[in-house]
């Protein structure tokens, strides 16, 4: 549905320069919930105004449904820009116009009359779940509502692709949760193409089925949601997902110790599970079948579209031989084992879990 080639995108001022963009390749299928994270400066959201063409990349090429718009004629690429409906931070509405008349603002000049275009209106206020503020001014509305009528008009033209930058970002957890549903919704209803840029993971694991992660104006990791969450590879990644999950004080975790001043062996180790092992009591099988202690200094279990996935933080004490023995055979189950700390120091390559 949309290959981003290799883009590139630097602005200039007298003093510095700046690469928000430095070679970004994606490819979103259709029907996707894609969210793009990253921290403020990462480049996400120039990325996704490089999609529709608001910002133009100074090399690279933009292509959707095998249509290159980066090569259009500025005619042309109005006539693209009708099928990429776009929503933002902050609403973006017209203060001095109702409800219905922000959302039937698109609809001028598309040969519609009076009636076409408020059957339109009103069928798209239904669909976001606003009919009865049809005549309401923005002033009036809550945020999650101009968020809503912000969704409707970008709906008017009946587009292919739905932009959203940083669309939950002004909006309490409530209506963060609302909106967040509401895209989920018309993603599904409506066969949209949904492009979601975030700083915050919990937006992402929401609703998203596929995710790349920023940094410095590069893609430095994409997957699937369940790939991100249950293996993240870098750095960065990795924080997201810890801070996520609730692990985010890891050295605090695992600095509780199990067993002090004790003259016994000690790991600490981090056991990532997805699937079926999330639910087999592994820890309690190899404390009894290698027989050495454990304790589990944290916990974590999530569900991510219908596959369980999870985290513990785990520190085993005994025999050396023994826990090295155990630790294989939670690998030959697909458990992925990662050490943090071992007879008391922390691991350097483990500031942030994986």
């Amino acid at each position: 549905m949309i290959l981003l080639d290799n883009l590139s995108k630097t602005y200039e001022s007298k003093k510095v320069s700046v690469g928000a963009l430095k070679n970004v390749t994606l490819k979103i299928e259709k029907g996707d919930m894609f969210g793009i994270i990253g921290y403020s400066g990462a480049g996400k959201s120039t990325l996704i105004r490089c999609i529709n063409l608001l910002e133009r990349p100074d090399s690279g090429k933009v292509v959707i449904n095998d249509i290159d718009i980066t090569a259009l004629s500025p005619k042309s690429l109005r006539k693209q820009r009708e099928k990429i409906g776009m929503i933002f931070q902050h609403f973006n509405l017209m203060n001095r116009r109702n409800v219905f008349d922000n959302v039937a603002y698109p609809l001028k000049g598309k040969g519609l009359n009076k009636v076409q275009i408020e059957e339109k209106v009103i069928k798209l206020l239904e669909l976001v779940g606003i009919k009865d503020k049809v005549y309401s001014y923005p002033s009036q509305l809550s945020g999650g509502q101009k968020q809503r009528v912000a969704i409707a008009r970008a709906l008017a033209n009946d587009p292919e692709v739905l932009l959203c930058d940083e669309a939950t970002s002004a909006l309490d957890p409530q209506n963060t949760r609302a909106i967040l549903n509401l895209l989920k919704d018309i993603n599904q209803k409506l066969n949209l193409t949904v492009v979601i840029i975030t700083h915050q993971m919990e937006v992402v694991k929401e609703v998203c089925n596929r995710v790349a992660v920023m940094e410095n104006g590069e893609v430095v990791e994409k997957g699937s949601i369940l790939d991100i969450f249950s293996n993240p590879k870098r750095g960065i990644t990795k924080e997201f997902v810890a801070n996520t999950m609730g692990y985010d004080n890891l050295e605090d975790v695992i600095n509780q110790g199990f067993l002090k001043n004790s003259s016994s062996y000690e790991l600490t180790v981090k056991i990532s599970f997805v699937g079926q092992a999330a639910g087999q009591a592994f820890i309690s099988k190899i404390s009894i079948d290698y027989g050495i202690l454990a304790n589990i200094l944290f916990g974590s279990i999530e569900s991510l579209q219908g596959v369980s996935f999870g985290s513990l933080i785990v520190s085993f004490s005994g025999n050396s031989a023994k826990i090295h023995e155990a630790i294989e055979f939670l690998e030959e189950n697909n458990i992925k084992v990662e050490v943090l700390k071992e007879n008391g120091i922390i691991k350097s390559n483990n500031a942030q879990c994986s």
